[in-house]
């Protein structure tokens, strides 16, 4: 049923104080009501101050915990003394004790509630010695107005404590978590920026090269000439499609250039052999002519991919590359579930960054029949009109 929530979360949505202030009306509503309907002795004045006191006082027992305590233990010695029966005859005034009690012991430092507790178990034994039944009183007081609600109250204030610190070191974990995130991304971005980097600097030294060429051969031999300054234009045409993509992505610095060679689909069998695992490399397809970042992504996609397998201590895996006239798709499989850490988490947001600066779409995660899977498929630029 839905309207026990309803009325739970607009009861909350009071807020605290207004939540005691109440909580502390009905109480005391119901200490009028209750009242009249004891059989009082003379000082009946004196037992309905009382009680409306030790109700009220409830109103401030979350911002004044052990005052209120002190303030109601006061008002039992006090209104003993002069004769009222409050404590004895209604249970509604007693339970604005148990409340105040508890309240202390959820709420209140050890120091306090050993004050608190004292003093309202010293109010307690004046009001059950002065009573019809001092015995069966004392028993009930200690009983039920010290010992139960400051056991309750210990036992709600250690899991509250708790349970706000395991919500904090969640806010922490989530806080880190998405920190590594973005600092996954941030460093796939720059790792992409170095790799694009190196794509335009190696098209760029080819079109000088060309143009050089070209200058030459205008006079001697213009066929020659025409053939190098078409093959300047397609390296032209790539090193800008290329140089689009760097402008977009952030990079800090060159520290992450790299001497080896460039990566491409043609040493997938290199990072097989480097993987240490046993790898089933399998190409369908004839390889298109691939834009040389385009080249690099997919060959990072199958990196990651086998890096992530091989940290869940699996020793095989498959590797299939499809090629098509639309594009490239990449699959990366392995017989048993890959373990998913913090590290692997952000490796993958970093490799589906990557992919989708070109466009394309990656999923990975637990595969059919048992096992993990990672597919990747990334479409090839459109030629010139």
């Amino acid at each position: 049923m839905r309207w026990p929530r309803t009325v739970l979360a607009r009861v909350r949505a009071f807020g605290p104080a207004r939540l005691d202030a109440l909580t502390a009306a009905i109480v005391t509503v119901a200490v009028l009501i209750e009242l009249p309907l004891e059989a009082l002795h003379d000082e009946r004045g004196v037992t309905y101050a009382a009680g409306v006191l030790l109700a009220l006082a409830i109103a401030l027992r979350r911002r004044a915990t052990l005052a209120v305590v002190v303030f109601q233990a006061v008002v039992v010695i006090a209104q003993t003394a002069a004769g009222g029966e409050t404590f004895d005859a209604a249970f509604m005034p007693f339970l604005a004790l148990m409340i105040g009690a508890f309240t202390l012991a959820a709420r209140a430092s050890t120091r306090e509630l050993v004050a608190g507790g004292a003093l309202l178990t010293i109010a307690v034994v004046v009001a059950a010695l002065s009573s019809d039944h001092p015995g069966s009183s004392l028993l009930f007081g200690l009983l039920f107005g010290v010992a139960f609600p400051i056991t309750v109250g210990v036992s709600y204030g250690a899991r509250t404590r708790l349970m706000a610190r395991l919500r904090e070191r969640a806010t922490e974990l989530e806080a880190d978590r998405e920190r590594r995130a973005r600092e996954a991304v941030t460093g796939e971005r720059r790792r992409i920026a170095g790799e694009l980097h190196d794509v335009v600097t190696h098209s760029v030294s080819v079109m000088v090269v060309q143009a050089a060429a070209a200058r030459r051969l205008v006079p001697t031999d213009p066929d020659r000439a025409r053939e190098a300054m078409e093959a300047i234009e397609r390296t032209g045409r790539e090193a800008l499609n290329e140089m689009r993509r760097l402008l977009g992505v952030l990079r800090r610095g060159d520290e992450d250039l790299a001497l080896t060679p460039q990566p491409t689909l043609k040493r997938l069998d290199l990072i097989a052999q480097q993987s240490g695992m046993h790898v089933d490399l399998k190409i369908e397809g004839e390889p298109p002519a691939i834009p040389p970042g385009l080249d690099v992504a997919a060959y990072r996609v199958v990196q990651e991919a086998l890096r992530a397998i091989q940290r869940s201590g699996e020793d095989g895996a498959a590797v299939t590359v499809r090629y098509s006239g639309r594009g490239i798709e990449l699959e990366v499989t392995a017989n048993a579930p890959v373990q998913e850490d913090p590290e692997a988490e952000v490796r993958l947001l970093g490799t589906r960054e990557r992919i989708a600066l070109f466009g394309g779409e990656l999923t990975a995660g637990r595969r059919r029949g048992g096992g993990w899977a990672l597919r990747a498929r990334l479409p090839l630029p459109e030629g010139p009109a």
